[in-house]
């Protein structure tokens, strides 16, 4: 029978596999098999194999249970997880009435980030009258995308007005 396993000198939760599943009787699902069995006969078929008995549904009646390698199971899911990158985004607020020194200021800001291959989404808030003049907001927009257009490109244009 194969050991339980550890990882960085404590053991893996995530899964109850082989000694550590406890129920009578289990589903074994997979390679042949599709049916419920006693716990013993399950685990005389995963010690047959050279195989894990690894708990994936512990909510079923009665739980249901898989014969794989856990060790390449949990290595491939690492490896997946490794693979994903996320972009980080951004967000800078803007308001109608935001004064030039202080756009130049966020414009930098927003530089900085797209150096460091972040996600920017510029924003600007209307508040209560402010709302009449989205042309002021448009105008705001445009003069930050041709702030950055040295270090990014617009992916897209406001499709909507906040308040």
């Amino acid at each position: 029978m194969r050991k339980n396993y550890k990882r960085n000198g404590r053991k893996v939760d995530k899964h109850k596999i082989n000694n550590n599943i406890n129920y009578d009787e289990v589903r074994l699902v997979g390679d042949n098999h599709n049916d419920i069995y006693l716990i013993d006969e399950a685990m005389r078929f995963a010690d047959d194999l050279d195989l894990d008995l690894v708990c994936i549904n512990e909510q079923s009646k009665p739980p249901t249970c898989k014969m794989m390698d856990y060790r390449k199971f949990i290595y491939d899911m690492e490896k997946n997880k490794n693979n994903q990158k996320s972009i980080p985004l951004k967000e800078i607020r803007f308001t109608p009435t935001t004064h030039d020194h202080d756009l130049q200021t966020k414009i930098n800001s927003i530089n900085k980030f797209l150096k460091k291959g972040h996600k920017v989404k510029a924003q600007v808030w209307f508040k209560g009258r402010e709302l009449r003049f989205t042309e002021q907001g448009e105008q705001l927009l445009m003069k930050v995308a041709v702030g950055i257009e040295d270090e990014g490109l617009v992916e897209s244009m406001p499709k909507r007005l906040c308040s």
